[in-house]
């Protein structure tokens, strides 16, 4: 008799406490999705960005450009392998492209490197430069980033 006097006196959870109830749960699942998931979808990679102090000298007798100063530092959480560098030159007659060959480099991450090269014929001469940077991430995945500069 008393086994059945407490199951008759048992309540059910009301309709809007449940619905209350599976709304929350709904919200902290997706929540805890956001929080650990996303992350581990993302690239761990990082961010190259050129530096402020990019330079194109001249240390010959001729009008021309030989020699570029490339800044470039590594803000992500990983190393970075630069693979290729392209250089394009624009003036008002004459674009002229020129791809840098160099053994591949690794930046460090939170890390910067500036990569002189000296061009074996100085033929870059313009007042706007487009600089093109193909690099890797330990993953391998490739990205590319460019900058546009003007030299005065």
């Amino acid at each position: 008799m008393i086994v059945h006097q407490i199951i008759r006196k048992r309540r059910a959870v009301s309709p809007i406490l449940a619905a209350l109830l599976l709304i929350g749960l709904a919200i902290a699942a997706g929540a805890l999705l956001f929080v650990v998931v996303l992350p581990m979808l993302q690239s761990p990679g990082g961010t190259l960005t050129f530096g402020s102090t990019y330079k194109f000298i001249n240390t010959t007798t001729t009008p021309h450009y030989d020699k570029a100063y490339i800044p470039l530092s590594n803000e992500g959480g990983e190393t970075v392998t630069i693979t290729n560098i392209k250089i394009e030159g624009f003036n008002d007659t004459d674009p002229r492209e020129v791809t840098i060959n160099f053994d591949s480099f690794t930046i460090p991450s939170g890390q910067s490197k500036i990569k002189e090269y000296t061009f074996n014929d100085p033929v870059i001469d313009a007042t706007k430069y487009t600089v093109t940077v193909k690099f890797k991430f330990g993953d391998g995945a490739e990205e590319t980033i460019t900058s546009d500069w003007i030299i005065p």
